[in-house]
């Protein structure tokens, strides 16, 4: 500050003229390139559809450290309101800065511990490279709390790591493309960087991998690619943004077991999956119905029946005959919630190319079959025609 006024004032203390042609500092001529933004496309069922295709994209916590076999809160954000308003954020001031880079869309990925400790990842996509690149160095500076101190990860990439008395959290930004990516994991003490390490790599590769949508092909990405839509049963309550097509690498982050299920469906050519997510506040309860498509029934098969020899050999998962369709496999476990024990029931019905499941969550009793007892019917015929 003291160099730039005496600069100034002696600018203007110089009356004298001096003749001669003026010639240009050449530092002057040295600038900065701008780079011009890429306009987001509006918020629509196109940015929601490219939201789920993040959702491959977006490390799945599990895959890295198994023990995080529960899942919590998890879906597309497409919106910089609602990512500022997530319980990753609280409110912090994010919102301004994806706005100045042109935020297109999210998908945040949430695994825990059973009822214990989690890790979140999320993607955002925004204008350019360079962009993502400031996007993330700006976020990071939002986000960091003022205790957390700075480490090194083998990568090159900083962790912000704030330690407890019996726990640590670990957040780490960085960019790749014109995507962004952030960590906030949460494990014993003295395993924070290591794990984080892990995570990120695993993120990185994953994205390295994406290509997101130019911005304005976007609102014309298709709804349904697989033409699976009319061949899911619409389920009660309120649809979830989570519904929509997914790819294999997206389904695989609702997965019950991601691993044997990635092997199952990859192995019997996999075509695509089309998905409806749906719950009642009142009730509590939540739905799922789904459908699978493979190139042949011989391969829909195939995967049935490994699918039911996987839910029978699941921990706590209890095995029961629907009435209205005897034959069909179907399993029930509990889930933990703070009002007490509730249960998810879970069936299959296959018919040619098509598989499809229905779960019925938030029940009092493993044995109430009424809800599960008109679906599946009601699914089975939409696929057999």
């Amino acid at each position: 500050m003291v160099a730039g006024a005496l600069g100034l004032l002696l600018l203007g203390g110089c009356s004298a003229t001096v003749q001669g042609t003026a010639t240009p500092d050449p530092v002057a001529l040295t600038t900065t390139p701008v780079v011009t933004l890429v306009p987001a496309p509006p918020v629509s069922v196109g940015t929601a559809i490219e939201g789920r295709r993040l959702a491959g994209a977006t490390t799945l916590p599990r895959s890295v450290l198994p023990d995080r076999t529960d899942s919590c809160p998890s879906g597309p954000f497409t919106e910089p309101e609602r990512v500022q308003s997530s319980a990753l954020f609280n409110g912090r001031a994010v919102k301004p800065v994806l706005d100045r880079y042109e935020f297109v869309t999210a998908w945040a990925q949430c695994s825990r511990i059973p009822n214990g400790l989690s890790t979140t990842a999320l993607v955002m996509e925004v204008s350019d490279p360079e962009s993502a690149k400031k996007a993330a160095a700006e976020l990071d500076a939002a986000t960091t709390a003022t205790d957390a101190m700075p480490v090194q990860l083998p990568s090159g990439l900083t962790a912000r790591l704030r330690v407890g008395v019996d726990r640590e959290s670990v957040q780490v930004w960085t960019s790749v493309g014109r995507m962004v990516a952030y960590l906030v994991h949460d494990t014993a003490v003295g395993r924070g960087a290591e794990e984080a390490e892990q995570l990120m790599a695993d993120q990185t590769a994953l994205l390295q991998k994406f290509t997101p949508t130019p911005q304005a092909e976007v609102p014309t990405l298709p709804i349904d690619p697989y033409g699976l839509q009319n061949l899911v049963v619409n389920a009660p309550g309120q649809r979830s943004p989570l519904s929509g097509s997914y790819d294999l690498e997206g389904y695989l982050r609702f997965a019950l077991d991601p691993a044997l299920e990635r092997t199952a469906l990859a192995a019997n050519g996999f075509e695509g999956m089309y998905g409806k997510y749906s719950y009642e506040p009142p009730s509590g309860r939540s739905y799922q119905a789904a459908v699978w498509r493979f190139p042949s029934s011989a391969q829909t098969n195939a995967v049935h029946i490994a699918f039911a020899q996987a839910e029978s050999a699941g921990f706590e998962r209890r095995p029961f005959t629907l009435p209205a369709i005897p034959e069909a496999p179907c399993f029930s476990f509990p889930t933990a919630t703070t009002s007490g024990p509730q249960y998810i029931q879970r069936c299959y019905v296959g018919y040619g190319q098509y598989l499809a499941f229905i779960d019925v969550g938030g029940l009092a009793s493993p044995d109430d079959t009424k809800i599960m007892n008109d679906l599946l019917p009601r699914q089975r015929d939409l696929i057999d025609g």
